[in-house]
């Protein structure tokens, strides 16, 4: 284990239990504290966020529900602490070993890493039809298929011949935001012109901040890397398939981890 203080390590982990979420008493604190955030953040929201506000809240009250009637431990000594993770997909909780604690100077948690982490248990959130999604957000059908089509919905799941978009998914805002997709097999079905995609394992999309019409599409397999440089409608197309293909995981899909 490694963390940055002088003091023996007795200290050091109590100094870190101290500071992270080791039963269900600290978990549900933890989860209220995220009920009244949202809560609060709701009361001041415009319409367009509303929605997404109203489904965060219901999902988060489920969790401490089913939180509260679970059997927890307390997390095992040493480095052990709980974490929950709210994703559009499920709000999920986790128990995690640390191998890392920074500190900053007023003794508290700066940064941390993790070798283990074990999911044990979660709330999932309903997957919507687009016509479902675009009645709960106060927009037209057409709009949503859009906003897929453009990839700017990219939690959106092909089944079949039909879209569904997981509830807790926020409408996308003016401007581009960078996302990174993983996958752990070749993708099946590839057109030949976008065959070279299975030679890598991830794919990272980001805007030129100076032009706002070029962007820039990193892949790599942890050993060697490629750029691609595309236009709008070349972004769109590339990341379109791979929000449509089942094998591909949106990374960045992930409202915050609490520990």
């Amino acid at each position: 284990m490694k963390y940055n203080l002088n003091v023996d390590e007795n200290t050091a982990l109590e100094l870190f239990r101290s500071q992270v979420m080791t039963g269900k008493a600290d978990i549900l604190t933890n989860v209220q504290w995220q009920i009244r955030e949202a809560q609060a953040e709701s009361e001041e929201a415009d319409l367009a966020r509303t929605p997404f506000l109203r489904t965060l809240i219901e999902l988060l009250g489920r969790f401490e529900k089913k939180i509260d009637k679970t059997p927890l431990f307390e997390a095992p000594d040493k480095w052990w602490a709980y974490s929950f993770e709210i994703a559009s997909t499920a709000i999920t909780l986790n128990l995690e070993h640390y191998t890392s604690v920074v500190f900053n100077a007023e003794r508290e948690i700066e940064d941390s890493e993790v070798d283990a982490t074990l999911p044990l248990l979660s709330v999932k959130a309903e997957m919507l039809t687009v016509d479902d999604f675009a009645v709960r957000n106060h927009v037209l059908p057409v709009t949503v298929r859009q906003w897929i089509r453009r990839g700017k919905l990219r939690t959106a799941v092909k089944a079949g011949a039909e879209w569904r978009i997981p509830e807790l998914t926020e409408i996308p805002v003016r401007g581009y935001r960078p996302a990174r997709y993983e996958w752990d097999a070749n993708l099946a079905g590839l057109p030949e012109e976008f065959a070279y995609i299975n030679q890598y394992r991830s794919a990272e999309f980001s805007q030129d901040p100076a032009d706002k019409n070029l962007f820039h599409i990193d892949f790599s397999d942890g050993e060697k890397d490629m750029r691609v440089n595309c236009n709008t409608k070349g972004r769109e197309q590339l990341e379109l398939m791979l929000i449509a293909n089942p094998m591909v995981t949106y990374v960045s899909d992930s409202f915050g981890i609490f520990a």
